[in-house]
């Protein structure tokens, strides 16, 4: 609408006067978006430390077509209780207006705005809320290795190096991000490789690239931090890992062999010993014993456990009377490496020796002997055993026994 003012003088003169544009306006302004901005949060966020004093700004975007002038009236509230009021007058329809106040801890922030325009019509509208966290992310556990159920203490890679994790929580912010990383002590000291972000819910992994592997005899630990919404962090580091690059040692002298200390045995039941190995990095976790027909065979017996022990009973399979076998011996460490010594060959021999004839003799010729004893001296004769023989260990020993029909003589 104008107004339009016509002025006539005496004299019959005539001078108009319109007046500038006068709008009705029935539509109230419109706050299409009103939001808290808490501190270094940022824009969005939804989460913020606790602090003695921060910044809360209050963005707005207002519609309204007919004026660029607004009256606005901002309450900042905390827990829904007005804690400061801010009047702005010609404020523009988009804008910003900041206050200090201090964040309490597990206090929700929000804003609420009144808009007015020249046709005295308002709007009103609400910002997001953030929740003031002020504790850090619950510490968890943190295990060296790839496996989710068990921390490595020892391992053979000097090319990769991993850590698995669980139970970190946060009950106001939740935890929003994981990052790891590596050093060669806990604290953390990531010497190896920076703080990265973790692609994987409870596992990371590091790579080492380059020339310089990870060195054999150092311990090297993972340091999990996690973040929640507000921006704070905690640090868990793991208990370490020690790399072995080494298997265990056997003395060149070092031996398998029968208890008895005998090459054979005429027992199906056999027990064999052997010397200790050494390992002066992750130290010796246990041995196993194979047995077999052939040189490291376990065609009989295959990786037996005997732990820490040095020395193991074993059930020989009954077959064949007599036959040859091998043990083997594995030392492994806790790293996972093995060496392994053998014995020399043994035997199984279950039948007796072959005994040929005893002949006799007056003489120490045996070129004279009988199968039937002569007569025979007083003073005593000679006996001769013939044709006795073993094939597969020999005769050992012979024992003689000679028994007169009144007293035995040896």
């Amino acid at each position: 609408y104008y107004a339009t003012l016509q002025l006539r003088s005496a004299s019959g003169g005539t001078a108009v006067f319109v007046s500038g544009p006068a709008h009705v306006d029935t539509t109230p302004p419109q706050i299409r978006e009103l939001q808290l901005i808490v501190g270094a949060a940022g824009h969005g966020a939804a989460h913020a430390p606790e602090a003695a004093s921060a910044n809360l700004t209050a963005s707005w975007q207002v519609s309204e077509p007919h004026s660029d002038d607004l009256g606005i009236a901002l309450d900042f509230l905390r827990d829904d209780v007005v804690a400061a009021t801010v009047a702005l007058d010609a404020a523009p329809p988009a804008g910003q207006h900041t206050v200090a106040l201090p964040l309490v801890a597990k206090a929700t922030y929000r804003c609420r705005a009144r808009v007015s325009n020249r046709a005295a019509l308002e709007g009103s509208g609400g910002s997001n809320t953030v929740l003031v966290d002020g504790t850090a992310p619950v510490a968890g556990r943190v295990r060296d290795g790839r496996d989710p159920g068990a921390d490595a203490e020892w391992q053979q890679s000097t090319r990769r190096l991993g850590v698995t994790w669980d139970r970190f929580s946060d009950p106001e912010s939740r935890v929003q991000r994981v990052e790891v990383c590596f050093g060669t002590a806990p604290g953390p000291l990531c010497d190896v490789s920076p703080f990265t972000p973790a692609t994987h819910p409870v596992l990371h992994v590091h790579e080492v690239v380059g020339a310089q592997p990870l060195a054999a005899g150092v311990t090297y630990f993972g340091t999990v931090r996690a973040w929640n919404g507000a921006g704070l962090y905690t640090d868990v580091s793991s208990d370490g890992v020690t790399v072995d690059t080494t298997p265990p040692m056997f003395a060149r002298s070092a031996l398998v062999r029968l208890a008895s200390g005998a090459t054979a045995t005429a027992s199906h039941n056999v027990s064999v010993v052997w010397d200790a190995a050494g390992d002066g990095v992750s130290g010796v976790a246990g041995y196993t014993v194979d047995v077999g027909t052939q040189p490291y065979g376990a065609g009989i017996h295959r990786a037996v456990p005997v732990g820490p022990s040095l020395g193991a009973s074993l059930q020989l399979p009954r077959g064949p009377p007599e036959y040859p076998f091998y043990v083997t011996v594995h030392a492994t460490d806790n790293a996972g490496w093995s060496s392994a010594i053998r014995s020399q060959r043994l035997t199984l021999d279950a039948s007796p020796p072959e005994i040929g004839e005893v002949l006799f003799a007056r003489s120490d010729s045996a070129a004279h002997a009988l199968v039937s004893p002569p007569p025979l001296p007083t003073r005593g004769f000679y006996a001769f055993l013939g044709g006795c023989e073993d094939p597969q260990t020999g005769i050992a020993r012979v024992s003689w026994r000679g028994r007169a029909a009144q007293a035995s003589a040896g």
